[in-house]
């Protein structure tokens, strides 16, 4: 049996009120007997459990902004939801959207992402959907899958949403689907633009103003922001108000060079309108010296860079993609979607500007991400010459020195200390692997409040380091060069390395208060640069000699 619209709207309700399954009831029922149950696997309530566990505890009494990133659901079967009978049957994506709907009620959230690519311009069938039968009723039902939400939804358009060859639709109809109607309801954006497929919601009691944008602008399979959209959101930003956080939401990545799949050849260049966009949140970021957090999907997998203050972040959700056309930035996951979920859960502390994104589901903590800013990022002065480092590094009042030897972070592995207001851990990755164990610890050592100096037995790998200099995370790490998969491996999981390993490395690179990456290893002195992570290696024989803020 299938689902109705109706029925639809009677489980998302059920699910959110924190039942252990949606319940739909039937038109016309009105005991217990006329309810169908629509169960969350156990597995996938067990992930929730987790991630929110993790959340609660990095929150602790801080005023937070949470919301879940829903994406790339892209759903072209029948316009209906059937109730799962069979794990096969829970593979069905749309049940994966009121899973989130169930998780965002445990988180609390503050509204709910919908990111676009939903699944309407194709046909499981075979050949091109009919508007009438499939296309419209299936914007409908997307909307619908939200309808016992309390919180508002904002919809994103994607490049696989307005149509196809023979149907094509304007953004303007298709808004009027989904951000119109939440909006004549009383709920959803704050304001939307004149078509109702841009627009913002504001928090005023925890001072955030979240921007959603159109970025495939009546532009079916493409990419495009309108000049009236670009102008609108100079206007926008410029009227955020004095204090409050920035959140932007889109289909595609404003950063054109961030997400590119190997197989679309070449650099990929800048859509009309991205550029403008770009710059009117750079420019905020510089004013108000605070970042700007841009999430968005239609990459179908997990990357994040930071570029003049913006931090833009790419969720997997539940896109799906041949990991050879996995980008080298970029991290992908398997998802049995009959046993488990993947969805991100984005926090944000407006007061401190703290940022973390909490993974439901597939790869679980090692999937977390913190895009935090870090204070000594692009502050920190570096002077690296024949071993000896000399470095001047705000957040330190004093001045201190230190040598790192070879052998100082196998006998110390997995410590830490406090030492003139530096935060010193030691992990030992000798052989290019970290244990889940380090992992761990790590995570937990790499939240601490003072400007963080971490000590490895090897490099980790930066661009531009050979496996020799830096096996750690180095995408050829025991692969011949003349492997035929060397070029096609899924970002960095290449070579044997492990996920665990290559979470590390992303972890270590964008430790909040990090000061420097530093090992006594091989035979040669270097430094390198990776997403402003400062990393110094001195030969094994003499070790490297680091000096802060004048020490001598």
């Amino acid at each position: 049996m299938e689902l109705t619209r109706r029925e639809l709207l009677a489980a998302g309700t059920a699910a959110l009120a924190g039942a252990d399954s949606f319940a739909a009831g039937k038109p016309g029922g009105a005991g217990a007997g006329d309810r169908m149950p629509v169960p969350v696997p156990p597995e996938i309530k067990r992930e929730i459990a987790k991630a929110y566990a993790r959340f609660r505890a990095w929150k602790g009494d801080d005023e937070t902004v949470v919301f879940p990133l829903v994406t790339d659901v892209h759903d072209e079967n029948e316009p209906v939801v059937k109730p799962p009978k069979t794990p096969l049957e829970h593979w069905q994506q749309k049940l994966h959207v009121l899973y989130a709907n169930f998780a965002a009620r445990r988180f609390g959230a503050d509204f709910v992402a919908d990111l676009g690519d939903i699944g309407m311009d194709r046909w499981t069938k075979g050949g091109l959907p009919d508007w009438e039968t499939h296309m419209k009723p299936r914007l409908a039902l997307q909307r619908q899958l939200y309808a016992g939400l309390e919180v508002p939804v904002l919809f994103a358009c994607g490049n696989h949403d307005l149509g196809h060859a023979r149907k094509r639709i304007s953004s303007k109809e298709w808004a009027e689907l989904l951000n119109v109607p939440q909006r004549r309801e009383g709920r959803g954006a704050t304001a939307l633009g004149p078509n109702g497929d841009y627009g913002y919601l504001d928090l005023p009691s925890k001072r955030t103003r979240v921007l959603l944008l159109d970025t495939s602008v009546d532009a079916p399979g493409g990419s495009r922001i309108s000049p009236d959209e670009t102008d609108w959101v100079a206007r926008t930003v410029v009227a955020t108000p004095e204090g409050w956080r920035l959140v932007v939401l889109s289909h595609i990545c404003l950063d054109p060079q961030l997400g590119v799949w190997t197989i679309d050849a070449g650099v990929r260049s800048d859509p009309p309108g991205f550029r403008e966009v770009r710059t009117a949140l750079e420019r905020f970021a510089a004013s108000r010296r605070m970042q700007v957090f841009a999430f968005c999907g239609h990459s179908h997998c997990d990357c994040e860079r930071e570029r003049n203050g913006v931090v833009y972040a790419i969720t997997q959700s539940l896109g799906t993609t041949p990991f050879r056309a996995v980008p080298a930035d970029g991290r992908y996951r398997l998802v049995d979607r009959g046993r488990e979920t993947l969805v991100d859960f984005v926090a944000l502390k407006p007061a401190s500007g703290d940022c973390r994104v909490f993974r439901v589901g597939a790869g679980g903590e090692a999937a977390d991400r913190d895009l935090s800013g870090n204070a000594n990022r692009g502050a920190v002065a570096a002077v690296f010459r024949d071993g000896a480092l000399r470095l001047v590094v705000p957040g330190v009042a004093g001045r201190t020195a230190f040598t790192v030897a070879v052998g100082d972070a196998r006998r110390k592995n997995m410590t830490a200390e406090t030492r003139d207001g530096i935060r010193f851990v030691w992990i030992d990755n000798a052989g290019g692997e970290v244990s889940r164990a380090q992992f761990d610890w790590f995570n937990r050592e790499r939240q601490a409040r003072e400007p963080l100096v971490v000590v490895l037995s090897e490099p980790l790998y930066m661009p531009g380091l050979s496996v020799a200099e830096a096996p750690c995370g180095h995408p050829g790490w025991r692969m011949p060069p003349d492997h035929p998969e060397a070029a096609v491996r899924t970002g960095l999981i290449a070579g044997g390395h492990s996920h665990v390993t290559c979470h590390f490395r992303w972890n270590v690179l964008h430790a909040p208060r990090l000061i420097g990456i530093f090992s006594a290893f091989g035979g040669s002195a270097f430094s390198a640069v990776c997403d402003q992570a400062f990393q110094a290696v001195g030969p094994s024989e003499s070790g490297l000699r680091v000096s802060v803020n004048g020490a001598d």
